[in-house]
C-alpha cells in the first residue's frame, strides 16, 4: 500500500510541475493573443487542484506510516520509511508442483479410507 502512495505521489508531482508548465504557456499564448483570460484561469485552477491532491497524498502517506510505527510499537516519530518501493517480489517463471500432489491429496485420501 505504501508502496502505491509513492507511485501516485509521483504521478501528483509530474502533474504540478506539467500544470505549471501549461500555465506559464497559457500565459504567454494570452500575451500574445492566441488564448483567453479565462483560458489562463482554467489552467490555474486545474493547477491548483493538482496542488492539493499532492498535498493530501503527502499526508495520507504520513497517516500510513504512523499506523504502520503503532502496529510495530514504534513511536511515529522514531519511523520514517523511504519513499520508493520497499520490497521487491520475483514472481517464479514456472510454477511447480510434486507428482504425488493429485494423487495423495487429502480429499483423494479421504476417499481411500472411507
Amino acid at each position: 500500500m505504501l508502496s502505491g502512495y509513492d507511485l501516485e505521489q509521483e504521478i501528483l508531482d509530474d502533474t504540478v510541475l506539467n500544470g505549471q508548465k501549461f500555465l506559464d504557456l497559457t500565459q504567454a499564448r494570452v500575451q500574445v493573443g492566441y488564448a483567453r483570460k479565462g483560458d489562463v484561469s482554467t489552467a490555474q485552477a486545474q493547477l491548483d487542484g493538482a496542488r492539493t491532491q499532492a498535498t493530501e497524498m503527502r499526508l495520507k502517506r504520513a497517516n500510513l506510516e504512523h499506523a504502520i510505527a503503532i502496529l510495530t510499537g514504534a513511536p511515529p516519530s522514531n519511523l520514517s520509511l523511504p519513499e520508493g518501493r520497499l520490497i521487491s517480489i520475483h514472481r517464479p517463471s514456472r510454477l511447480t508442483f510434486p507428482r504425488n500432489c493429485l494423487s495423495e491429496g487429502p480429499i483423494l485420501r479421504r476417499r481411500k479410507i472411507v
